[in-house]
Formats: structure tokens, sequence, C-alpha cells
């Protein structure tokens, strides 16, 4: 995506150093409650609090999407502003791109919200492989997207390359979010008679790390 972008000149390589900047601000605190369910959803698994787990998902998603949406909304409403904490506001054609940037990405970052609490979920229930392939769909889709765009529609797609990596990634995931939830809502919460299916699920994580 970089060579891509290098290729549009200085001031498209200007626009993009700083919408990483303002797209790593977004993800902070998405990235955080990640963290956060990838541990809450491991120990009350390992408790047999299958339906709290699905409650705390929900919050979860609910909480990430509320801040992806907000902070999208400030961002392209003050966009000016953000630009201006990196560049002089005489700047602007590179303030216009980073607009369109902001633009693009900030109506999609309910979705990277999305992807950050359930890839943490299934991460969290024992499953890493779907994770990883997640994140694989994730390069393929962005560096696919780049390139074809360079050759197509120009920069407005090099700009969506973010965002279909997101959706290609979700993509991955939701298969394995709905067999997991699924699996969840047909257990008894404590119910000991889930310890060998536990156990067997236990192995066959082990397994796949």
């Amino acid at each position: 995506m970089q060579i891509v972008l290098n290729k549009m000149g200085t001031d498209v390589v200007a626009m993009q150093a700083i919408g990483r900047q303002i797209d790593l601000l977004a993800m902070l605190p998405m990235i955080s409650l990640g963290l956060a369910v990838t541990t809450f959803t491991a120990q009350n698994f390992g408790a047999r609090q299958y339906k709290r787990m699905l409650i705390g998902l929900k919050h979860a998603v609910i909480i990430d999407v509320i801040w992806g949406i907000v902070f999208a909304a400030i961002l392209i409403t003050f966009n000016k502003f953000f630009s201006g904490l990196f560049i002089s506001h005489n700047e602007t054609k590179i303030i216009h791109l980073a607009f369109e940037y902001y633009l693009v990405n900030g109506l999609f970052y309910w979705i990277l919200a999305i992807l950050f609490v359930v890839r943490a979920f299934i991460q969290g229930y024992g499953n890493s492989l779907v994770p990883t392939l997640a994140g694989m769909a994730e390069l393929v889709m962005r560096a696919g997207v780049s390139v074809l765009s360079l050759v197509t529609v120009g920069l407005i797609g090099v700009l969506f390359s973010s965002p279909a990596a997101w959706i290609g990634s979700v993509i991955i995931l939701v298969p394995s979010y709905f067999k997991i939830t699924k699996d969840l809502r047909g257990r008894k919460d404590g119910d000991v008679n889930d310890d060998k299916a536990l156990n067997e699920e236990l192995d066959d994580a082990l397994k796949i790390i």
C-alpha cells in the first residue's frame, strides 16, 4: 500500500501519514476493549458462565460501535483541527486530502469496532486459527484493493483499501462467531456435564496453537 501511495506524490504520502495517526487514535479504545474481551471471555468460559460471555460480548460490541460512530462524527466535523495538529493550516491541498481520508475510513470505523471485539471474543474462546486467517484476509484485501485502484479509479479506491480489509476480515470471522454463540446458547451455566466437552475443546485449541 505504501508503494502505491508513493507513486501518487508527496501530498498523498503526507495525507496517509496524518490519517494513520488519526486511525491509531480511533483504534486505541477498540484495542483496549478487545484485550478486555479476550480475558473476560476466557475467564468466564473456564468458569462455565456461558450466558455472561454472551452478555459481555453484546455490551462490548455496543460500546465499541458507539465509540466508532461518535469518533467518526467528531473527526469529520472538526477535520481541520485534527489535520492542524500535524501540519500548517496553509497546506490546503493536504488538508482536503486528509478530509477525504477521514470521510472514507470514518464511515467504516463501526465495522472496525466489530472486528476488534469479535476477533477478541473468538480468541478468548480458545480459537486462534480463525483470527489468524482473518488477519491474512485483511492483509490480502488491503494490498489487493490498493494495487487494483492504482490502475483503475485512483486515490479514492486506495482510500477504500482499509475499509475493504476490515470488511474482509469480519467476513472470515462471522461463521465462527455464529457457531460459537450458538454453542454457548445451548449450554447451561455451571453444568459439570460440560467438562468433557470443555476438555476436548481445550485439547483442540492446544493442537491449533
